[in-house]
């Protein structure tokens, strides 16, 4: 039986605020288990552990909660092979942790969870996602973290995030983040500006809750801006990956489950052609798409299941949804122009559909082709937008023989 290597352990202190330690052979937990405990022995409030499979930030001055789940001091914790927690790698820096401290944001998000978050583990990820989405564009806002930093934080900066980020469109949406968001601001604040229901901020934010709202801001009004990204994306990391996922979601609206649990398996040739399965109906793909997509399949691995999924997995896993939020905002900041930013997966489903209609397709068959739940409709148009449907002179996107987006993503990808 092979004897295992003694771990070989480093270290460097940073103004005795800081302990960075490597270590080498230990597994992750027992080498997260030491940091934490030398910083605590040296009374060291910061501590990052460089490991094979991963870094790690922890803080000693979080407090430990009784559930398993809340019983660690860990910050971040950023695994090499997947990519979603890498934007977080910023947080890593001297600046953020011991000069501007914007790193004690996210110190305040695990301290909340293991003190005083109710709700199930579960939902934790949620919730976690919001907050750490909010409490950045907080850090970049603000710049310099400090101890009353959130007593300036108001309702309106809610608003104000919800409507520059364009992230959050739909009421739903628009309670979803307040629920998840509000809990930890009144907490940090006891402010009665928080002490309040989700549907008054909907009521605030008619114009970015109205049903309209992504009517006026159609992407498909700007192909030339779209055909520029889509050439800056073929200079990337993963552009072909990348690029495709874009067509998929500006040819079918794919929201990010769909997008994630795509197999091959859900495509199939005709004549010549490459159709797709959603809702267990086929749709046929846009020409150009279609051939992308047949030469990216000769070139993945035998045994790849996944269309979207990732080099490290030999494409037998699907991408984690917050992978597709991560491409999605690393694309959003190839540009400076504010358009990019507006690329969403909410925004591109709404435009689609709006897209659709005033081009003279049946609302059902738009409905079907995006997977559009019945009872979710108002979330995209209202009342009268239905009724104006001109139910038999418009056309069945299944009845007719090219994909209706087909000569829009031949112009942008040429």
């Amino acid at each position: 039986m092979k004897k295992k290597k003694e771990d070989e352990c480093y270290g460097a202190s940073v103004e005795d605020r800081l302990l960075i330690q490597t270590h080498v052979y230990d597994e992750e937990d027992k080498a997260i288990r030491t940091l934490t405990s030398t910083c605590e022995k040296n009374k060291i409030e910061w501590g990052i552990l460089l490991h094979h499979k991963c870094m790690v930030l922890i803080n000693t001055d979080i407090e430990l909660g009784k559930e398993a789940y809340k019983n660690n001091k860990i910050v971040f914790k950023i695994d090499y092979i997947r990519p979603t927690e890498k934007p977080y790698l910023k947080y890593f820096r001297y600046e953020n942790i011991l000069k501007n401290r914007n790193t004690y944001y996210f110190r305040d998000i695990i301290n909340y969870r293991n003190t005083q978050y109710t709700g199930a583990k579960k939902s934790w990820h949620a919730y976690s996602s919001s907050l750490r989405r909010f409490l950045e564009y907080m850090a970049e806002s603000y710049k310099d973290y400090n101890e009353n930093i959130y007593a300036k934080i108001t309702m309106a900066e809610l608003e104000e995030y919800i409507l520059k980020t364009g992230n959050i469109n739909s009421e739903k949406s628009v309670k979803n983040f307040f629920f998840y968001v509000n809990g930890f601001l009144y907490q940090k604040t006891k402010s009665e500006q928080f002490n309040r229901g989700a549907g008054e901020l909907c009521m605030r934010m008619k114009e970015l809750t109205s049903k309209y709202s992504a009517n006026q801001i159609n992407i498909y009004n700007e192909p030339g801006k779209i055909k520029k990204l889509i050439q800056i994306i073929r200079t990337k990391q993963n552009a072909d990956r990348n690029e495709i996922l874009l067509l998929l979601m500006l040819s079918f609206g794919m929201g990010r489950n769909a997008l994630c649990q795509l197999k091959w398996d859900d495509l199939k040739s005709d004549n010549n052609n490459l159709e797709i399965c959603i809702n267990e109906m086929w749709f046929m793909l846009p020409s150009a798409l279609s051939d992308k997509l047949k030469v990216m399949k000769e070139e993945k691995e035998q045994g790849a299941e996944y269309v979207l999924g990732s080099r490290q997995t030999k494409y037998k896993k699907e991408l984690s949804e917050d992978s597709i939020n991560t491409i999605l905002k690393s694309i959003s900041g190839y540009d400076t122009d504010e358009f990019y930013k507006k690329i969403t997966v909410g925004n591109v489903r709404k435009s689609l559909l709006f897209h659709l209609l005033d081009n003279g397709y049946d609302l059902l068959s738009i409905m079907r082709m995006l997977d559009i739940d019945p009872k979710n409709l108002n979330n995209y148009i209202d009342k009268e937008a239905v009724l104006d449907n001109d139910w038999y002179a418009a056309k069945e996107i299944e009845s007719t023989k090219e994909h209706p987006m087909e000569q829009f993503i031949n112009d942008i990808i040429s």
